[in-house]
């Protein structure tokens, strides 16, 4: 929950500041930082909105 909880917030960040970027690119910036699937990004960015 809580490494969910620091991806929204990173997820958030990054879309704030690249908004035409999609699930894969930020994926890969994501990747670089925090251990992650990419099927957890899609879920986070689906509960995002």
């Amino acid at each position: 929950m809580q490494q969910d909880q620091a991806l929204k917030r990173r997820l958030l960040a990054l879309h704030q500041r690249y908004p035409a970027l999609g699930l894969d690119s930020l994926y890969h910036l994501i990747r670089k930082e925090l251990s992650c699937s990419r099927k957890r990004i899609h879920r986070l960015m689906n509960e995002l909105g």
